[in-house]
């Protein structure tokens, strides 16, 4: 059924069923939530709660309902393992002095060899539309804003070193200062949220990069003479994503050589057109002129390379430049049936023990999806949604209104039946440096 077009049908079933779990893309839950409303029907949703959903507080309160929201990985798992750490540490007469939380969806490393260290278990729209939100997060009692389109410049690229195994990286996520005032912390001086991604690091390289007369390794040759990478030789999905932003692929804008009247497309071809460049153009005039619009980076011109974007290949047309991108790699980074995702979470709560001593709380969850089964991003994701359900059906939850699970007797029955689909975090606590 498509929502926009039949909601007389969406109506009917949503007044049918005791409790409506909405999966949809996010713009679409606040519809939903008020068709729930209008019915009194309790909802789930997994997404973040929207300025126009939270605006549905005081009808849903009024209808007598629970729109219970954030109940999926991140957001959900991860305000379930916060507020029981926050809740304990204040049990024993501690105090939250800073927070940290990373998450990331990821290939399992046996799966991550492509340009982008990266393979989508969820939403490719939902994944790279966040490269272009701005950000906001708490550092040292300081505010700090990341711009639209910022994300991943490098500067606000972290170098993770937990779990060194992995090899992570992570960037900055929506705003994170919302959640001093929710998660109820006001003496955290540090409230970090981020994203996990691959990292690799090959030390530092010094070798000339030659253009123009001489070879390079990506196949670049053109006017530029010499270029020396000085600086840490990162090669993880941040630093080979930016390339997409600077070459113009993410651009949310209809386009008209993407209309349906245009005339059939190749990659070359679009990139050639949002380079301003005849579509005839010389591979060596387009590559020198990708080059240098990625800052003369290997890495990132690499990735375009290898992800087919200087190709002949026709592409599938879509409105905007990023539904189309979507579209491509969604097929050329999708998982085949033998293949296993994996899901990384971390939380690093700083804390002042009732005696003032320091100490570092960290909460960490590793969860491997199954060839040919569920996928982890499928378990972490459906079965906090299907607890929260099941808990209205059975009148388990009290609270009414727009909510997320952040009380006691919600995250603490959600956490133990997680615990009974094997999913499960350790905790280790450590003393920190004053």
């Amino acid at each position: 059924m498509k929502v926009d077009k039949h909601e007389d049908q969406l109506e009917k079933c949503i007044k049918e069923h005791n409790v409506v779990i909405s999966l949809l893309p996010h713009y679409l839950h606040p519809r939903i939530a008020r068709l729930c409303i209008k019915h009194k029907k309790n909802m789930v949703s997994t997404s973040y709660v929207a300025p126009e959903m939270k605006a549905l507080q005081q009808d849903a309160c009024d209808a007598g309902i629970t729109i219970m929201n954030e109940v999926g990985l991140d957001p959900g798992i991860d305000h379930l393992l916060a507020m029981e750490c926050f809740d304990s540490v204040r049990e024993r007469g501690g105090k939250i002095t800073s927070f940290e939380s990373w998450c990331g969806g990821l290939p399992a490393p046996e799966f991550s060899e492509n340009a982008l260290k990266y393979k989508f278990s969820w939403s490719p729209s939902t994944a790279l539309s966040a490269l272009l939100r701005d950000a906001k997060y708490l550092q040292n009692g300081k505010e700090v804003y990341v711009a639209p389109g910022r994300i991943l410049d490098p500067s606000n690229i972290r170098e993770l070193n937990f779990l060194p195994g992995f090899n992570l990286e992570g960037y900055y996520n929506r705003d994170s200062t919302q959640y001093v005032f929710a998660y109820g912390i006001p003496t955290a001086h540090t409230v970090i949220r981020g994203t996990l991604r691959y990292k690799m690091r090959y030390g530092k390289r010094k070798n000339p990069i030659v253009c123009g007369g001489g070879q390079r390794s990506s196949g670049v040759t053109g006017g530029q003479t010499l270029k020396t990478l000085l600086t840490p030789y990162l090669k993880g999905f941040s630093r080979a994503a930016r390339g997409f932003y600077l070459i113009g692929v993410l651009g949310t804008s209809h386009h008209p050589a993407l209309s349906d009247q245009a005339p059939e497309l190749t990659w070359r071809e679009l990139l050639c057109i949002l380079s301003d460049k005849n579509i005839d153009c010389p591979d060596e005039e387009l590559n020198e002129t990708i080059f240098n619009k990625v800052g003369q980076d290997e890495i990132q011109f690499s990735a375009i390379k290898e992800l087919d974007l200087l190709s002949d290949q026709v592409i599938y047309k879509f409105p905007t430049p990023m539904e189309t991108f979507v579209y491509h790699l969604g097929q050329r980074l999708s998982y085949l049936e033998d293949e296993r995702d994996l899901v990384i979470m971390r939380h690093q709560v700083g804390i002042e023990h009732a005696n003032k001593t320091p100490g570092m709380e960290e909460v960490s969850l590793t969860l491997y999806g199954e060839p040919y089964g569920l996928s982890a991003m499928a378990k972490s994701v459906g079965y906090p949604a299907a607890i929260a359900t099941r808990m209205l059906l059975e009148d388990e939850i009290h609270q009414k209104g727009v909510i997320i699970p952040l009380s006691k007797d919600i995250y603490r029955p959600m956490l133990n039946r997680l615990k009974a689909e094997d999913i499960r975090a350790s905790t280790r606590t450590s003393l920190s440096e004053a």
